[in-house]
């Protein structure tokens, strides 16, 4: 016998809170993807606009995460940088780029310090990381066709990792991954999530100038562990400010932190192994 039949007809109010999460979630990214997509499809200077009003969103919820969900002036500092870094590399100086971001990252540490804010090092820390994440974005998309569907796949691994480690730890269930930081995150749910995103990839169109299954399989795997790893840090830090959410901004989700948290260490990676020439290692070359 059903649950449902077992107690008379009327969904557990547990699973139906749950059942209207999900809701929640699918609507917004019907709403949103479609947007993302098109874009990325456009390309500059649409894909850098984007990813600009992304950052500074997501550095405005930073901030105040770093002040427990209040506004403090200085928290301007987090999305005035992160814009200035993402100007540079849209201009093309990348390294410039990256210099904004270590120098911004440390003056917001030094500021939060100073003002004794709660988390100073988490400022500073965030300021920097999702300046790196845009900065990586606005390389990885470039100017060219490759570049679209190169950001397309990227975009896709993530959300694929984000969805079904959502529903294989929903339904699953079993052993916390981080019962301290985030207590409804599982171990099938990140097994659910690296195997969507690896199935995703070796399915995608063309492999990416020709590589094979098994190869974008792996780049897939990699990515949905960095994107969970990002996940958990955000998790950490909202712990530390004493709040369930970055914002309101995302029915089902919360703030775009929330639903974009996984960016952060991915994007930072792919704008690393750029910086260290190691672009030849990566599936799509």
């Amino acid at each position: 016998m059903s649950s449902i039949a077992a107690s008379g007809g009327t969904v557990p109010q547990g699973e139906g809170a749950r059942r209207s999460q999900l809701s929640l979630r699918i609507a917004s990214a019907l709403v949103l993807a479609p947007g993302v997509v098109l874009c990325i499809f456009l390309g500059p200077p649409w894909f850098d606009a984007l990813v600009a009003v992304a950052i500074a969103v997501m550095a405005w919820e930073w901030a105040r995460l770093c002040h427990e969900g209040a506004f403090a002036p200085d928290g301007l500092v987090v999305p005035a940088v992160a814009l200035g870094a993402l100007v540079a590399a849209a201009l093309g100086e990348v390294a410039a780029a990256v210099w904004i971001a270590l120098a911004g990252g440390g003056g917001a540490w030094a500021l939060a310090a100073a003002l004794r804010r709660t988390l100073p090092i988490w400022a500073g820390t965030g300021t920097l990381l999702i300046a790196l994440a845009g900065i990586g974005l606005v390389w990885l998309r470039g100017g060219t066709v490759s570049g679209a569907l190169l950001t397309l796949w990227f975009f896709g691994a993530i959300w694929m990792t984000d969805t079904f480690a959502y529903v294989a730890g929903r339904a699953i269930g079993g052993p916390k991954l981080a019962p301290a930081i985030s207590p409804g995150k599982t171990w099938a749910g990140l097994l659910g999530g690296v195997v969507a995103s690896a199935g995703f990839s070796a399915v995608w169109p063309g492999w990416l100038a020709g590589q094979g299954a098994a190869r974008m399989a792996l780049a897939g795997a990699a990515i949905a562990v960095v994107a969970q790893v990002s996940d958990l840090t955000v998790s950490k830090v909202k712990r530390r400010a004493h709040v369930k959410d970055s914002g309101r901004l995302i029915p089902g989700h919360g703030g775009l932190l929330d639903r974009a948290d996984g960016f952060l260490l991915t994007g930072t990676a792919v704008l690393a192994l750029a910086l260290a020439g190691a672009e030849r290692a990566l599936p799509w070359q």
